[in-house]
């Protein structure tokens, strides 16, 4: 799963995008982590985002990531 993710993370948005800074690869890396954990729907979790289906089978409930740069 994480192999796939990654492929994912190469082909959507390190590919696409020439960054200019660390600083604005970290942000878009950040932003594409919240869209994919907030509104990604999964095959594999049933047509669940991560965050329904964590809070819904492990009562864990999931937030956004916040840049510390």
């Amino acid at each position: 799963m994480v192999e796939s993710f990654n492929k994912k993370i190469k082909t959507r948005l390190l590919t696409r995008y020439k960054f200019k800074s660390i600083f604005e690869l970290n942000d878009k890396l950040i932003d594409f982590v919240n869209d994919y954990n907030m509104n990604k729907r999964l095959k594999s979790l049933n047509y669940k985002t991560p965050k329904q289906y964590l809070k819904e089978t492990k009562g864990v409930e999931l937030g956004l990531i916040k840049s510390k740069l």
